[in-house]
Order: C-alpha cells, then sequence, then structure tokens
C-alpha cells in the first residue's frame, strides 16, 4: 500500500528570509515525493514572501500550492491552507521554522502502527536566525508531556507546538474564530476524540529570531500572551463533559488557569471579562452540580493553586451525595464562565478534595511541577529555602512539596514564613505520591528518591528548564 498522503499546512506573512528553508525542509523529507503537498498561505504579506514561495511553485508544480489573502492572522491563515489541503495526515509547519528530514517516516509509524492515536507531538530544537542551536532541547525537563486522552492535562500549558504537529485529517477541525492558538487548538481538539502521542525525536527546528508571536515576550506582549492563554483554556473548560477528563487532569488545568490570573494580575491587568451571558451560564451550572453557595473557608484558588508565604495543610470535604465526577465537571464550567463566582470556584476545590483519590489527597492543589523537600532539612539548613526563593519564584506552575510529621509543622511554617508570596509551599503529613513528583530538592544522600535530586547550586538550571 502507498504512504498515506500528508499535506504540510504554512501559514507565512512576512517570512521572507525563512520560507525557503521551510519549505525545502519539507521538500526533503524521507517520505515519497508524490505523497506531500506544502500547502502555504501567504497572509497578506508585505515583503517578498509570496515571490520566493511562487518560485517553489513553479518549480516544484503540485507539491508546492501558494494561496494568497488580506491579512487575517495566523489562525486564518492555517483554516485557508486546511481547507484546500488534500491530505489523509496534516502536519503544521510555520514558515520559519524546519522539520528535520525524518520527521514523517518516525512520527508516520506512530500514527501507521497505533491506530487509536490521533494526533502525535515531539520536541523541538531552538535556533537563531543563521541556524545556530541556542537550545538543545525545548522540552528536556518539562515533568508533563501529556499522552493519551489528555485534553485536560494539554491545557496546562502549549507543549504540543506548532512545527512538531502530525496528525489524521480525521481528528482535524477548523479553528474556532475566539480560538488564539493553531497548534494548540488541534492537540486539545484531537485529545477529545483519540489518542496524543508524544516522541522525543526527531526535533523540529524552531527558530528564535526577535520577531515570534510567543516565545521569550515580555512586557505588554506577555500580557497578550497571558490572556490568550486564559482566552483558550477557559474556552475548552467552559466545554468539559463528564468522562472527558479526570479530577486529577481538571486540578491541572485549573492550576493552570489560575496561574495566568496570577501573572496578569501581577502585571495590573484584569483577568477574563465576565458578561451576563457568562453569569447565567454559571448559574446555571450551579443548579446542575445541585449546589447551594457553600459555606466552605478554602476557597478554589487557596486549594488548588494560590502560594502563600507559609505552608498550607492539605484538606479535604465529605464526598457529596452527587455523582463526584459530574460535580467537578459542573463546578468546572461555572467556575471557567464567571471566574468571580465564589460558589462556582468554592464548590470546585470541594468537589475536587471529594473526587480525587485519597492517596493523591495530600498533593491536592499542588501544580504539575510537584519537586519534594523534607521538612527536617529545610529547617535545619534555612540556606535551602532561601536559594529555593531566589532561584524558583515566577517559574510556572511549581509546588515545592514537603513532607513533615506532625509535630514539626510548626518549625516548617516559621522556616517558611518568610517566603515571597509567588513561592508555593505545600506542607505534606505523610506519604507522597510518588508518579507525581518531578524532582526532589535535598542535599542529603536519601535512600531511593522517587524522581532526579537537586541541591541548592543546581536550581538555576531546574529553573532555566521550567521557564
Amino acid at each position: 500500500m502507498p504512504e498515506p498522503f500528508v499535506s504540510a499546512l504554512m501559514a507565512a506573512y512576512n517570512a521572507e528570509p525563512f520560507v525557503a528553508e521551510a519549505i525545502e525542509s519539507a521538500l526533503a523529507q524521507d517520505w515519497p515525493a508524490d505523497r506531500l503537498e506544502v500547502v502555504v498561505c501567504d497572509d497578506g504579506s508585505t515583503d517578498g514572501t509570496a515571490a520566493v514561495v511562487s518560485s517553489y511553485v513553479e518549480r516544484f508544480p503540485g507539491r508546492v500550492r501558494l494561496i494568497q489573502q488580506a491579512n487575517a492572522g495566523p489562525c486564518a491563515a492555517v483554516n485557508t491552507a486546511l481547507a484546500s489541503a488534500r491530505g489523509e495526515w496534516l502536519g503544521l509547519l510555520d514558515a520559519d521554522d524546519a522539520w528535520p528530514a525524518d520527521k514523517l517516516r518516525v512520527q508516520g509509524e506512530v500514527l501507521r502502527s497505533r491506530p487509536s492515536v490521533g494526533l502525535v507531538y515531539g520536541d523541538m530544537r531552538v535556533i537563531d536566525a543563521a541556524g545556530d542551536v541556542i537550545q538543545e532541547s525545548w522540552l528536556e525537563g518539562e515533568p508533563l508531556l501529556p499522552e493519551g486522552r489528555c485534553v485536560a492535562e494539554l491545557l496546562a500549558g502549549n507543549v504540543a507546538t506548532a512545527s512538531s504537529l502530525l496528525m489524521r485529517a480525521s481528528v482535524v477541525e477548523p479553528i474556532p474564530s475566539e480560538i488564539p492558538y493553531t497548534d494548540w487548538w488541534f492537540a486539545a481538539r484531537a485529545a477529545l476524540v483519540s489518542d496524543i502521542a508524544y516522541v522525543p525525536e526527531p526535533r523540529t527546528l524552531y527558530r528564535f529570531h526577535g520577531g515570534n508571536i510567543t516565545l521569550g515576550v515580555e512586557g505588554p506582549a506577555r500580557a497578550r500572551e497571558l490572556r490568550k492563554a486564559l482566552t483558550f483554556v477557559r474556552w475548552f473548560l467552559r466545554r468539559m463533559q463528564p468522562g472527558m477528563a479526570s479530577a486529577r487532569g481538571v486540578a491541572t488545568a485549573w492550576t493552570y488557569f489560575e496561574y495566568c490570573e496570577r501573572e496578569l494580575a501581577a502585571l495590573g491587568e484584569a483577568g477574563v471579562e465576565v458578561g451576563e451571558a457568562d453569569r447565567s451560564q454559571a448559574r446555571a451550572e450551579l443548579v446542575r452540580a445541585g449546589a447551594a453557595p457553600p459555606s466552605a473557608t478554602v476557597s478554589a484558588t487557596a486549594a488548588t493553586a494560590t502560594a502563600g508565604a507559609a505552608p498550607r495543610a492539605a484538606t479535604a470535604t465529605a464526598a457529596p451525595s452527587r455523582p463526584a465526577a459530574h460535580r467537578v465537571i459542573a463546578f468546572l464550567r461555572a467556575a471557567a464562565a464567571d471566574p468571580t463566582l465564589s460558589a462556582a470556584r468554592d464548590g470546585l476545590a470541594d468537589a475536587l478534595a471529594a473526587a480525587l483519590p485519597a492517596e493523591a489527597a495530600p498533593l491536592d492543589g499542588a501544580g504539575p511541577r510537584v519537586v519534594l523537600a523534607f521538612a527536617d532539612e529545610l529547617v535545619a539548613a534555612p540556606h535551602l529555602l532561601d536559594a529555593w526563593a531566589r532561584e524558583m519564584r515566577g517559574v510556572p506552575g511549581v509546588t515545592l512539596a514537603v513532607t513533615t510529621s506532625p509535630d514539626a509543622t510548626d518549625a516548617l511554617a516559621r522556616a517558611a514564613a518568610g517566603l515571597p508570596d509567588d513561592v508555593d509551599v505545600l506542607a505534606v503529613v505523610g506519604p507522597v505520591d510518588r508518579d507525581a513528583v518531578s524532582a526532589v530538592y535535598s542535599e542529603q544522600g536519601r535512600d531511593d528518591p522517587p524522581a532526579p535530586r537537586f541541591g541548592a547550586a543546581d536550581l538555576a538550571r531546574l529553573a532555566a528548564a521550567w521557564s
């Protein structure tokens, strides 16, 4: 049987310096030439992008196609290319990136051998404008690389990056107008209807050249990206249905949502806009949850992601009479519709506490990256907490989970009292779920740590990998 026909979808805007290399990397794939096309949508470029692409259309008729439109943004441009694509499999290829020659062969083997997989994503190697390597691996050290039916986990950050994607056309839908990301949309949407797979190699070449929309942005551009992330995650959370995500997955996605809220607030920016239609949906979801305004004293923010100056103890509530999974989703949809509604956020915290497995309860409220530490060591060596605060503050989604005995919690609280508010420390009395631990922070020779061990001198490297 012939290889599946592949369409490389490319949105190009003022990409004259790089678009030729991108096209050539697709044409050079270890893949039959008659089973591959490159569909380029020039999104109203004002430079020579269209002329460069046109030269390839002339040289490779039928293999390279050019569609031109007035500037409408990258999502609209990808939709235009998608509408014209003929492929059974589709790959995204940004006009300033490049595919390794074996990308389609390696990722295609996953799709061919695993019919349940609808989308494959991978790591990327960051290069500069000249093509020199800046960072060998983008995802090295990333503890959350979701696979399987993992839509909620994929909402905890965009790890399935554009030019690394290869997907079946059957799991693809055009990007809705309110969605601000191409790659994140295709990955999350595919995870609703199929399994997702990750391969570490080959690494796509991702170009960092100062004009990138997302990578390395600061100031107003960072606020813009945080707001886009909030919009994207909220869109999916409002549409969650029972069975789409586990309670742990919901907690992970909501933690990221709250992280984006806090980061925007730190920049002096407001969170999501809430209208009357949003409030109405939130109230309707509370009715579905069978909820009255809760009297709980622990907010969803405290229970899922908020940093504190001192460690906080894990809490739990009695299981509700309605099915736990249905309550979690109803409260999640309510909180996503109207994040200002305390009844929704508090209800979500309580529902998650009831739904999460008992053995995972000590880590309720932790971020997606959990670093295990030990109270006796931190109390005896204050420099460890000082180093943690200095290197890890501002690194997204990281919780220092400190195991402690009940009689040592006061000493730990005093040791952590001076930590900045954006450093998340969680006191855990009892065993910690080993599968949830990303790293161990200790300078003692602990036997059999559940994850790689780091000391104070290693934190800068860990922070750089996770930032």
